[in-house]
């Protein structure tokens, strides 16, 4: 079953004077909660610590080195990241490939610039207890509340409508 189209700006960011943004309903973490990272181990090796994310706007995406779509986005954040990273902008990825050395040689490649941890039991249940979907994604604020999400093949390219959004995030402080 596919998830109905509807709006996910939270009232606060609404109330901001942003646009409200239709977008596919995201699996998981709601709109207004609390954006849930947790530690895991990155493609690399290295552990990922979610305390670094504290009072940064961030981007949780999960994505796949099968997924077309995602190969499609992930360029375009690894840019966004280089442009807002000093601002206080941070992207993580949770790859959903069986084979981690396939989505690290990928990363390589294409100069991935965020990290990505597996995809974990933790994140699974948090934000996939329909089932998986790639691409999806969840941005959160400063304060760490979810404000904007998308699941599945339709998030594709969506989060490049929220451009804005992630602009007048990062630039309030």
């Amino acid at each position: 079953m596919k998830p109905n189209r509807r709006t996910f700006l939270s009232l606060p960011v609404a109330a901001a004077g942003w646009p409200l943004l239709a977008s596919k309903a995201a699996h998981g973490q709601a709109v207004g909660t609390a954006l849930k990272i947790f530690p895991a181990l990155q493609l690399d090796g290295e552990l990922f610590v979610p305390k670094s994310l504290e009072g940064k706007v961030t981007l949780l995406y999960t994505w796949a080195s099968w997924c077309p779509h995602c190969l499609n986005d992930l360029p375009a954040l690894r840019d966004r990241q280089e442009a807002l990273r000093d601002k206080g902008f941070a992207i993580v990825g949770v790859n959903a490939d069986k084979d981690a050395d396939v989505a690290l040689a990928w990363m390589k490649n294409y100069k991935v610039n965020f990290p990505s941890v597996r995809l974990t039991a933790d994140y699974k249940q948090a934000y996939f207890s329909k089932g998986l979907a790639t691409p999806s994604w969840w941005l959160a604020g400063r304060d760490g509340l979810i404000v904007d999400s998308a699941y599945g093949g339709g998030a594709e390219f969506v989060y490049r409508n929220r451009i804005d959004v992630i602009n007048k995030l990062v630039a309030k402080t």
